[in-house]
């Protein structure tokens, strides 16, 4: 029967439970760590920090205070798997005195295993830990133990076996802190961190409502009304109401005023109408034609005439029109000028006059070889 000093810690999905006190057992019924410092150590190690790192779990780390020498006597700690941590993981643990890193040990351990394991602190430092993070450089020769975890770049204290290259960092790739796609090996597993993000929008899967859309990220811009969640909050943005978007001083009917037209600043009740365009112009719900205005009633409006007789005449005389029947002009017509001749005889608006023959007495279109009467025009 053997009695150990031990500290138990136990992780149980993320969460640490801990305690210290004497255990009497034949042999290990968990994973018992002795630790021990080595006689080479700056100081008398007040505090243990251990930090497990697995693939699935992430990085975990936890302090324990130390009331004893451990050069004089090891300590004993019961690793036990919980929840988060199984299996084997990596464990990292240092020696502080007070806030002051001076000694470490790493190896590769099994949270299931029934053992005992010895760990023996050494200085951290010198030319086997360049950077002082705490893991040696297992390729120097003499630096590294049988099992000892080697450092990838021992000239850098953010890259080693215990740094957790994740996308924790990450809501957006180009964030400082974040560690993928930047081609360093922070973790010492061989690759750098893939930043996972399909649609290059900068923002990895894991953070992305939408990795195959680069327009659709947290942070976007939102657009109103489009039925497209731009920003990845989970809803469309609503577009704000707005009354009189054409901005002509009148509400739209559809949020209870007159204007039938919120589109078109010139469509109000306001605007006075205009015949003949197809549109309602004042609101009132229909649609106005012109009216020609024909005076004499020929069938041919006031601004025809006046465009193609020239002459003011042919408003007002129903036989005046174009196209009309002309009678020859009266010869007594012809010293007239040219203008005069043409208000008084051109019926047919046509620029042209026939003034009557010489044989034709009464002036009715027809000589007296043809006239039974040519002192009558009315025969």
């Amino acid at each position: 029967m053997t009695a150990f000093r031990t500290c138990l810690l136990v992780f149980m999905g993320g969460a640490l439970i801990a305690g210290c006190g004497a255990k009497s057992q034949k042999k290990p019924d968990t994973l018992l760590l002795s630790i021990r410092a080595d006689a080479t150590v700056e100081g008398t190690i007040n505090r243990l920090r251990f930090l497990l790192v697995s693939p699935e779990a992430g990085l975990y780390s936890f302090e324990q205070f130390i009331y004893f020498d451990l050069k004089a006597a090891p300590l004993f700690v019961e690793l036990k798997q919980g929840k988060r941590f199984k299996g084997t993981v990596k464990l990292m643990i240092q020696g502080l005195v007070d806030q002051k890193l001076v000694a470490s040990a790493t190896l590769s351990v099994d949270l299931a295993a029934q053992q005992l394991v010895s760990v023996n602190l050494r200085p951290v430092g010198g030319s086997c830990d360049a950077d002082g993070d705490g893991v040696r450089d297992c390729n120097k020769p003499g630096c590294c133990l049988p099992g000892e975890l080697s450092d990838c770049n021992d000239t850098n204290d953010k890259i080693s076996p215990f740094v957790s290259e994740t996308l924790a960092d990450c809501e957006r790739t180009d964030k400082p802190g974040c560690l993928c796609g930047n081609g360093i090996d922070e973790d010492c597993d061989g690759k750098d961190l893939d930043c996972q993000d399909k649609d290059g929008d900068k923002v990895p899967e894991p953070f992305d409502c939408d990795d195959n859309n680069k327009d659709r990220f947290p942070g976007n811009t939102e657009i109103c009304g489009n039925g497209i969640d731009e920003d990845c909050d989970g809803k469309d943005l609503e577009c704000p109401i707005v009354k009189d978007k054409d901005k002509d001083g009148y509400d739209s009917v559809k949020y209870g005023g007159t204007d039938c037209d919120d589109d078109d600043p010139n469509v109000n009740p306001g605007k006075p109408e205009i015949c003949g365009n197809q549109i309602d112009e004042n609101c009132d719900g229909k649609v106005e034609a012109c009216i020609s205005e024909d005076v004499d009633g020929d069938g041919f409006s006031n601004e025809e005439e006046l465009a193609k007789c020239g002459f003011v005449d042919a408003v007002y005389r129903a036989e005046i029109h174009p196209g009309a029947v002309e009678p020859c002009c009266s010869r007594k017509h012809m010293n007239l000028d040219q203008s005069e001749i043409l208000r008084r005889c051109d019926w047919n608006c046509d620029g042209q006059v026939t003034f009557c023959a010489v044989n034709d007495k009464d002036e009715d279109g027809f000589d007296d070889t043809e006239d039974c009467n040519d002192n009558d025009p009315t025969i």
